[in-house]
């Protein structure tokens, strides 16, 4: 693999761009950029038209970064360029995130300067659960900014598992024939027991109990 060093300002972007870049996230394109450097060459063509990388150009441009590593391919027809931006958007956008690997590396590390991140979320998140269960102790007599703090803390700890988990693989549905629709389907027998129990959906859950307000919260194991 033959790598260039290129001068940004030679660098063109395409009329037509398959991903728009917000500028959050061009923010965090150089935040990565600044802690690790370049660990990807961007692809462009032989008119200095960029393939693959648009968005990590448009950031280190942006920030006055003005040389980009780049793999340079000169042999692609006009439709097999199209074709290259395309599948490269695609492809990266059908797996999705590993939520109990990711809280596992988290809980492995030191800090939560982590590019993609906010610092304080991760650490807010990342809370013991023995913290957490200390501050629902001392719930009744903390004042009332403390207590809006456990709450978002509480909120912010429920948005990632479900954030983390709402990109999952489906399974098709089979839709009934019209013969065993019409079939007669005993009701499923109820668990008093089970039938009162909170519903977790596909996470592990723990239930504390508020000792002064009675209040319940669901903590993600």
């Amino acid at each position: 693999m033959n790598i260039e060093i290129v001068r940004i300002d030679e660098l063109k972007h395409p009329e037509k761009n398959v991903r728009v870049h917000t500028k959050r996230q061009l923010q965090e394109l150089y935040r990565s950029y600044k802690q690790f450097g370049q660990y990807r060459p961007v692809v462009v063509d032989e008119n200095n038209m960029i393939l693959v990388g648009n968005g990590f150009v448009e950031a280190l441009r942006e920030y006055g970064v003005q040389e980009v590593k780049a793999l340079r391919y000169t042999n692609l027809s006009e439709n097999k360029k199209k074709k290259l931006m395309i599948a490269d958007n695609q492809i990266y956008s059908l797996g999705f995130d590993n939520s109990d690997v990711i809280l596992e590396l988290l809980s492995e590390i030191d800090d939560f300067d982590i590019p993609g991140y906010d610092e304080d979320f991760l650490r807010e998140l990342m809370a013991s659960e023995e913290e957490i269960e200390g501050e629902i102790e001392r719930f009744g007599v903390l004042d009332d900014d403390t207590i809006e703090t456990f709450k978002r803390r509480e909120e912010a700890r429920q948005q990632a598992m479900g954030e983390m988990q709402a990109v999952q693989p489906t399974t098709p549905t089979i839709e009934p024939s019209v013969e065993s629709s019409n079939a007669y389907v005993p009701p499923a027998p109820t668990d008093p027991v089970r039938d009162n129990e909170p519903q977790t959906g596909n996470s592990a859950t723990r239930t504390i109990t508020c000792p002064h307000c009675g209040e319940t919260f669901s903590l993600p194991l």
